[in-house]
């Protein structure tokens, strides 16, 4: 968008997880544990942490 001669400013918007969908981060990696008396878990392998929902960032840049 022209705003003079010398100056000008370009608008922009990123979205990121634009469909909301879980991205896994972490997965739960232990086996076990230390103690071989103990049974092992049973969350092997399941989602530990997850990436941010979706979000939306706008910008303004100048130019002059």
């Amino acid at each position: 968008m022209q705003l003079n001669e010398r100056w000008k400013s370009q608008f922009s918007i990123d979205f990121f997880d634009l469909f909301n969908r879980v991205n896994i981060k972490d997965l739960n990696t232990v086996w076990g544990s230390a103690d071989l008396n103990v049974p092992p878990i049973s969350s092997f392998n399941t989602p530990r942490d997850v990436f941010n929902p979706r979000q939306i960032q706008f910008g303004v840049k100048f130019l002059f």
